[in-house]
């Protein structure tokens, strides 16, 4: 197991933990109900949505977190794979209809319709650029 599966799991964990102490205090904020000073329940209202951000936000949060390391794991292994393209060459050949001149000269590195195949296998068709853009990658 790599270490980047080991802390996915710790971090999965956190969330678990973080969905258990929603459930198990979803009712605290009515602790604080009541009438003892003006406005009182609308503290309670915002003690609730306090708890809520740091259980389910954060749980939420979590969760997009991991699916982007988890992403952006796999797009490193697939550019350490693919190290003789470049950025530019690779949106060519993943995100765009090249020209027959651009495809020959691609072609002799290696072939492009098995880099696309492989990349629409692992990243489920999302264009190139998007992805990058999605991981908040710098692409120039």
């Amino acid at each position: 197991m790599t270490k980047t599966e080991k802390f996915i799991i710790e971090i999965k964990a956190i969330k678990e933990q973080l969905n258990m102490l929603q459930n198990k205090y979803a009712e605290l904020y009515t602790d604080y109900e009541g009438d003892a000073f003006d406005d009182q329940t609308k503290y309670a209202a915002e003690f609730e949505n306090l708890t809520l951000l740091v259980t389910h936000e954060l749980s939420s949060q979590i969760s997009f977190g991991v699916s982007n390391l988890q992403t952006l794991s796999k797009l490193i292994i697939f550019r350490k794979k693919h190290k003789e393209f470049s950025h530019e060459e690779l949106i060519s050949i993943i995100d765009k209809n090249i020209n027959a001149k651009e495809k020959l000269e691609l072609l002799k590195a290696k072939n492009i319709d098995e880099i696309k195949t492989e990349w629409n296998r692992i990243f489920k068709n999302i264009s190139y650029e998007k992805l990058c853009e999605k991981l908040r990658l710098e692409t120039s």
